[in-house]
């Protein structure tokens, strides 16, 4: 029988108001025991079309609508959503002029295999809670409230961070996932690289190799002779097979006859990307003699 991963549970749902610096938080407080969530984002999409067909397509992100439904909504957390104020005797209340902060949402969601999916939502409003009042009647019926908000992406671009506990998530992580919100470790050191010849060299052996050596791992893929290339002084290129280190650091071309006397330049272009996505700052170009 096959084993299907799909959500089947949804637990410690809490949430946490955004400073107004747009990216820290206060602590995370627990909502309530939860029932449902549902999560649609919205895409704009645009054609372009030229010689009667389509060309290119553009895809942003635009709203996200966001559906909670818990088994209540206490004052207090009413309170922080919805921006009400609690007097000294305990009663919310709600003003017309109230504005509703924006906070991010965490929960945890029980797969078919019995591991979590871990969520943050990370920037959001909710609505005022639509309320069903009813007499008692003969049998038990529950009025369980829904938070209704509309999340967008933060002013770093990132709107939601999901992890699974059976798919590479870090342990620590997971046992500090609810003690605050998530903020991923990503290095942003920018993509550099020292040559091999240096640039200006002269009396360059014509069986050389140009090497650029990167401060991080590239991303291979990002390779080839487009982004890296040697030409002559002329702009005339320069047959050269690309060589790519074990470690991925040292991107090397090696001309494929030996050069001839004479000036050239090696260049690396922004294209190149490393494995997080950095590039260089500039193209690099090398002028050399051989």
């Amino acid at each position: 029988m096959t084993k299907h991963s799909g959500q089947v549970g949804l637990e410690h749902l809490v949430y946490a108001i955004l400073h107004e610096d747009g990216i820290t938080y206060d602590p995370p407080k627990l909502l309530s025991p939860a029932i449902e969530a549902k999560i649609t984002p919205k895409t704009n999409s645009e054609t372009q079309y030229a010689d009667d067909k389509p060309v290119e397509t553009a895809t942003t992100l635009g709203e996200i609508d966001v559906e909670l439904q818990t088994q209540d909504v206490p004052l207090q957390s009413q309170s922080d959503l919805l921006g009400h104020a609690i007097d000294e005797k305990g009663v919310l209340v709600e003003n017309g002029k109230d504005n509703a902060p924006y906070v991010a949402v965490g929960f945890k969601s029980k797969k078919g295999d019995n591991s979590y999916r871990y969520v943050w939502l990370l920037k959001g409003k909710f609505q005022e809670i639509e309320e069903d009042y009813k007499t008692k009647e003969d049998k038990v019926s529950f009025a369980t409230p829904t938070l209704k908000g509309t999340f967008v992406t933060r002013d770093d671009d990132n709107w939601k961070f999901t992890a699974d506990e059976n798919n590479g998530m870090d342990s620590d992580v997971k046992d500090k996932w609810f003690d605050k919100v998530y903020e991923p470790n990503i290095d942003t050191t920018p993509l550099t690289a020292t040559t091999t010849p240096e640039k200006g060299a002269t009396g360059v052996a014509a069986g050389s190799s140009v090497s650029f050596v990167f401060n991080k791992a590239v991303n291979q893929y990002t390779v080839n002779d487009s982004s890296v290339f040697l030409l002559k002084a002329d702009g005339t290129s320069v047959d050269s097979t690309i060589v790519i280190s074990t470690d991925a650091k040292t991107v090397s071309l090696t001309p494929k006859n030996a050069l001839e006397a004479g000036n050239y330049v090696a260049i690396a272009t922004k294209a190149i990307k490393s494995d997080n996505g950095a590039t260089l700052a500039n193209n690099i170009a090398i002028d050399f003699t051989v």
